[in-house]
C-alpha cells in the first residue's frame, strides 16, 4: 500500500468515526434529551369557584410555557383524578397543543364532576404526558387548590 492509500484511509476512518458520533450526540439530543415540554410555573392551581356540583366543570388558571421541537404540534395526554384521601380517577383526555414556544397565563377547563363523586372537600392531582417524538414522552404533574364538592 503506498502512502496516498494509507492517509486515505485513515482519513476515511477519522470520517466515519466523526459522522458516527454525531449521529448518536443528536440521537441523544433530540430523542432522550431531558428538556421540558412543558414548565408549570404555579401548581397548585387556582380553581375558578370554592364550591361545586356533581355536573360542573372546573376551571383552572395556569401560567404554563409549552415547547415543541421543530415547530411540531404535540400530542398532550392529561390524567385526573379528584383526591380527598383516596383518589377518584376519571378517564384521560388527549388534546393537542399548536406548534412553537407558548407561555402565558389561561384559563382551562380541566374536567367535569362525575355524577358518581360523593360529596367531600378535593383537589384534583393530575399528570400531562406530552409526547415530543416517536420515542420520547414528557411528563409534568400538577395539583389544584382544594374545592368543596355538594350535591344538586
Amino acid at each position: 500500500m503506498t502512502k496516498l492509500h494509507t492517509l486515505t484511509s485513515n482519513l476515511l476512518l477519522v470520517a466515519l468515526f466523526v459522522i458516527a458520533v454525531s449521529i448518536v450526540g443528536y440521537t441523544y439530543l433530540v430523542v432522550f434529551h431531558d428538556n421540558p415540554a412543558t414548565v408549570i410555573r404555579n401548581s397548585p392551581f387556582p380553581v375558578d369557584r370554592s364550591e361545586y356540583k356533581n355536573g360542573d366543570v372546573i376551571i383552572a388558571t395556569i401560567d404554563i410555557c409549552r415547547y415543541s421541537l421543530f415547530n411540531n404540534p404535540q400530542t398532550v395526554e392529561r390524567y385526573v383524578a379528584f383526591v380527598d384521601g383516596l383518589q377518584f380517577n376519571v378517564p384521560p383526555v388527549t388534546i393537542y397543543t399548536p406548534a412553537g414556544v407558548r407561555c402565558g397565563v389561561s384559563q382551562v377547563n380541566l374536567v367535569t364532576i362525575p355524577e358518581s363523586l360523593p360529596e367531600g372537600v378535593y383537589y384534583l392531582a393530575g399528570r400531562s404526558e406530552t409526547r415530543v417524538n416517536p420515542f420520547a414522552v414528557r411528563s409534568v404533574e400538577w395539583k389544584t387548590m382544594q374545592f368543596r364538592v355538594v350535591q344538586k
